[in-house]
């Protein structure tokens, strides 16, 4: 019976033991993917996107998210920080051409045709 204990033991200990090597393989794939374009490029969209939600609410923390952002993965920040603004610029673009469309339809007051169609 000790040494089916003992055994038991051995396996228990070599197992954590390989969960230990296996944690620290992860880290060390996980630094590289971070210090590497890709990994600065996920990480800043991640946090302009999380910035964006929680800038209101939580300053200090939006004011964190930024610094880091502009600093260490800018890859990914100015990326994000252009898609948004595009689309903003895109929706504006929208708003502008919708407007030119209904005042093309629209009489002047003396009543004749605006001049932009």
């Amino acid at each position: 019976m000790e040494e089916s204990e003992n055994n038991t033991m051995k396996t228990a200990h070599a197992t954590a033991e390989e969960q230990q090597a296996q944690n620290i393989f992860d880290m060390q794939k996980a630094s590289q993917f971070l210090n590497c374009h890709r990994g600065r490029y996920i990480v800043g969209r991640a946090l302009y996107e999380t910035y964006l939600k929680v800038k209101d609410e939580e300053p200090s923390d939006a004011a964190d998210m930024k610094f880091l952002g502009e600093t260490l993965f800018q890859i990914g920040w100015l990326s994000a920080f252009v898609m948004k603004d595009r689309n903003v610029i895109k929706q504006q673009m929208e708003g502008i051409r919708k407007h030119l469309k209904t005042a093309g339809k629209r009489k002047t007051k003396i009543g004749k045709e605006p001049a932009i169609k």
